[in-house]
């Protein structure tokens, strides 16, 4: 361009803001600091000839040399502002911090670290289960956040409101559980005997019922309609009947009952303990594990003492049944036997019932002299039920009754021996069955 050179400082590059296209005659142009043309205007003619740029005018952060802004120019850029940090760092202001830092502050120069804190198991970082929306935390997971907007709801289906039940499925319901106990076995009654006989057998302790669990898909259980029959079985559990008159072996009892959900889930009755006999206690009810969906087994009836002391209940193990953490309902103590050669001797108490080691639940404690034994604990939740305790005997009354089985599925106790003169004791009831159904 002819009239006016321009040679650059700090800013090499002349660029126009937008809008400032065009032809200019012998322009007049003002730069910013950063080189670029912010104003431009058509000047006056050139001398010897030719046209170019006859003057810069120096914008805000630039100076030019000479001031004048005409023949050579230099552009300098005058701001030459600086700053420095001193200090940085970070924090996780959540209501609910989940990150921890590490390396902060950074006053000169370093590494910042963020990372996410330790949690407590089984939880996820979700927002409120209800109310108003606030920052997420870590929790337990809820059935809303797999199901929106799905309700839940249980019933309890016990054989004592008839063989046959309907369960009705819930229309929005997603899922099903079904948890189906069996009755526990009765126990068995004691051996009648005669003074200056031999000794007489307590009865055995039924054993506990089965447990069987099984989830279902709502919408395959509405392809088979919408209702569902629970139906139990025509046992009962009930305990041997005490004998009185002559000599005889106790009665035994009754297998406890079965109970099925539709006939896609069983689970059985636990077997009943035997009556009580001439010389020899009996023996305690077996456990019984089959069952469709079966997770659980009940466990065995203690063996009727023979001219003593009874057995207690079977307590069940850590990790027995199917899944390490179910665990069936437990069977009835024995019923005591007693010794009558050469004098009546009372024999001592009845065995406990079983017991678990989940939750420390105990069973019902045995009978003292001449007395029933006690009713096991009833439970609904991980905890099964316990048996009922084994009678205990005596010289001068009737032999202790042994006692029902907790609800749900507990064994019953064994009845205890007694004297002609008085009578034996009779088993104790096993626990009802019962089938729990959870919708959701």
């Amino acid at each position: 361009m002819g009239g006016t050179s321009v040679s650059k400082g700090v800013n090499p590059i002349l660029t126009a803001i937008p809008g400032l296209a065009g032809t200019y005659t012998n322009p007049t142009m003002t730069l910013n600091a950063g080189g670029q043309i912010t104003q431009i205007s058509n000047g006056t003619s050139g001398t010897g000839g030719s046209s170019g740029v006859s003057q810069l005018e120096a914008g805000t952060g630039i100076s030019l040399s000479p001031a004048s802004g005409t023949g050579t120019v230099t552009i300098t850029a005058t701001n030459t502002n600086t700053g420095s940090v001193t200090s940085i760092s970070i924090v996780d202001n959540s209501t609910a911090p989940i990150y921890a830092a590490s390396g902060v502050p950074i006053s000169t120069a370093g590494t910042m670290t963020l990372t996410l804190g330790t949690q407590t198991a089984n939880t996820f970082l979700a927002g409120p289960t209800s109310g108003t929306n606030a920052q997420p935390k870590f929790r337990p997971i809820n059935a809303a956040d797999l199901f929106p907007g799905a309700s839940s709801s249980s019933t309890t289906f016990v054989q004592t409101g008839g063989l046959s039940q309907t369960y009705t499925i819930p229309p929005s319901a997603n899922f099903i559980e079904v948890v189906c106990i069996g009755g526990g076995g009765g126990g068995g009654s004691g051996g009648l005997v005669a003074s200056g006989a031999n000794t007489g057998g307590g009865g055995g302790g039924g054993a506990g019922g089965g447990v069987s669990v099984v989830i279902f898909r709502a919408s395959d259980l509405r392809a088979l309609g919408t209702t569902v029959t629970i139906t139990f079985g025509t046992t009962t559990g009930v305990g041997g009947t005490a004998i009185t008159g002559a000599a005889a072996n106790g009665a035994p009892g009754n297998q406890g009952s079965s109970v099925t959900f539709g006939g896609l889930i069983w689970a059985y009755g636990g077997s009943p303990g035997l009556g009580g006999g001439d010389g020899t206690g009996s023996g305690g009810g077996g456990s019984n594990s089959s069952g469709i969906g079966n997770v659980g087994q009940g466990t065995a009836g203690g063996n009727g003492g023979a001219g003593g002391a009874a057995a207690a209940g079977a307590a069940l193990a850590t990790g027995a049944g199917y899944i390490a953490t179910a665990y069936g309902p437990t069977g009835g103590g024995g019923g005591s036997g007693m010794t009558t050669t050469p004098a009546p001797t009372a024999a001592a108490a009845g065995g406990s019932a079983g017991s678990t080691p989940l939750i420390s639940l105990v069973g019902g404690p045995a009978g003292t002299s001449g007395s029933a034994g006690t009713q096991g604990s009833s439970s609904l939740g991980p905890a099964p039920a316990s048996g009922g305790g084994g009678g205990a005997g005596s010289t001068s009354a009737q032999g202790g009754a042994g006692a029902p089985g907790g609800d749900y599925g507990g064994g019953g106790g064994g009845g205890a021996a007694g004297l002609t003169t008085h009578g034996s004791g009779a088993g104790g009831r096993g626990g009802y069955a019962a089938c729990i159904v959870a919708a959701w």
